[in-house]
């Protein structure tokens, strides 16, 4: 969490910076404060619990990330996972599994 307020910190200073750089381009702090508000929205949606445990199956890196990190910062715990497949193979029981990949 402390490094989730690090980032949201450096932002203020650094909107137009670049923070993450991937295979789909490079995305600023500013952006990705923004997707990490509307992935906060997301979870109030969903009235996840903390320490709810969310299972993440996003392709898009970007996303992936912001959805992490903002899970990260109001106490949700995550992990990255493949597949549904990896999901069962793990042992672990997620609360939700949260997935861009189409049906």
């Amino acid at each position: 969490m402390r490094l989730v307020r690090q980032i949201v910190f450096h932002a203020r200073l650094n909107e137009t910076q670049p923070a993450i750089i991937f295979s789909g381009g490079i995305a600023s702090y500013g952006a990705l404060v923004r997707a990490m508000a509307a992935a906060a929205e997301l979870i109030d949606h969903l009235a996840l619990a903390k320490g709810a445990m969310v299972m993440l199956d996003v392709l898009n890196p970007f996303h992936h990330c912001a959805l992490m990190l903002t899970l990260g910062l109001v106490g949700i715990p995550s992990a990255s996972v493949s597949s549904a497949f990896s999901v069962e193979k793990s042992g672990v029981l997620p609360t939700v599994l949260l997935t861009d990949r189409p049906n």
